[in-house]
């Protein structure tokens, strides 16, 4: 169900639809939305993406005009625990967009509940209880209000990495997987800020921030991530506007075509070339065709050296 214009408009004024991506064809292909970008004034019009069947990702910029949401009595008790009025602010005003995208997306009665988990995950409650298979990733950060909800482990992370900040981020982001991310986006501040989404998201999706450090999380070629030694997630969409990057990371489903949606602005795509671009694109077909490849192989390797 998508969010109707109805509904965004509740949250703030002016608000509309802005630019439906539902590219589902052609996989391991990278969606280049670069002229419905240049549409959007994204310093004022809300921004909503179908990501994948299931996952739903919304934007809109952080000003006062949004109205605060409804609140339930343990979020009630909840925003009073701020000391900080900025801190309150942006926390309420992530809850108004979520409410909206969870409200229209699970046709919910009553005032929709979004609780904290033990690391701070937010999560949707329906009679006392957590909603299985629901999954909420909410960010507010520069003026940015980013959510996005799905059927499936997922979450988002924000960020914008200023040139002074890039060796701090060389520390976790290796070489290889800056080039990688250098194929699509071009720009090496880019790079940067999209690289350290991803690892955040990562952690958040698969709920281990607290057990994992930022260098434990590996961006593959074909941008699937690893966390830790165990855990196995991909990305499923980046965002880049005016240097930010937001990353949507969790898994895709067996059955859909997995294909990496990728939003990018005039800034971010200078240096990104149609041929870089079709070479990208051959290298994700390659490195895909070499992991299904392994996969197929491992099985009977313990059967070989038997014999």
């Amino acid at each position: 169900m998508e969010c109707s214009e109805d509904r965004l408009k509740q949250v703030g004024r002016g608000v509309r639809r802005v630019g439906v991506d539902e590219t589902r064809d052609e996989p391991n292909r990278i969606v280049d939305a670069q002229a419905a970008a240049k549409q959007r004034n994204t310093a004022d019009k809300p921004f909503f993406w179908r990501v994948a069947s299931g996952v739903l990702y919304a934007e809109m910029a952080y000003t006062r005009s949004i109205r605060p949401p409804l609140l339930t009595e343990w979020e009630s008790e909840r925003v009073q625990a701020f000391k900080n009025r900025d801190s309150r602010a942006r926390w309420m005003a992530g809850r108004a967009l979520a409410k909206v995208l969870v409200k229209e997306r699970l046709s919910l009665p009553g005032i929709v509940e979004i609780r904290e988990g033990a690391d701070g995950e937010p999560l949707v409650y329906s009679d006392g209880f957590p909603m299985p298979d629901v999954w909420l990733g909410i960010s507010v950060r520069h003026n940015r209000i980013s959510c996005v909800l799905a059927d499936r482990p997922v979450a988002l992370e924000t960020r914008q990495v200023r040139a002074e900040e890039g060796h701090l981020v060389d520390h976790f982001l290796e070489r290889s997987e800056q080039r990688i991310l250098r194929r699509a986006l071009g720009n090496a501040q880019t790079v940067r800020s999209a690289g350290w989404a991803i690892k955040e998201a990562a952690q958040r999706a698969a709920r281990m921030r607290r057990t994992t450090e930022l260098r434990d999380v590996a961006l593959t070629s074909d941008f699937g991530v690893h966390v830790g030694d165990s855990t196995k997630l991909d990305v499923l969409a980046l965002r880049v506007v005016d240097d930010i990057a937001v990353a949507i990371v969790g898994r895709f489903l067996v059955e859909e075509r997995q294909t990496v949606r990728i939003v990018l602005d005039a800034a971010a795509r200078e240096d990104a070339t149609p041929r870089l671009q079709a070479a990208f694109e051959r290298s994700m077909v390659r490195a895909r065709r070499i992991a299904d490849a392994r996969m197929r192989w491992q099985p009977l390797r313990p059967d070989l050296s038997e014999g």
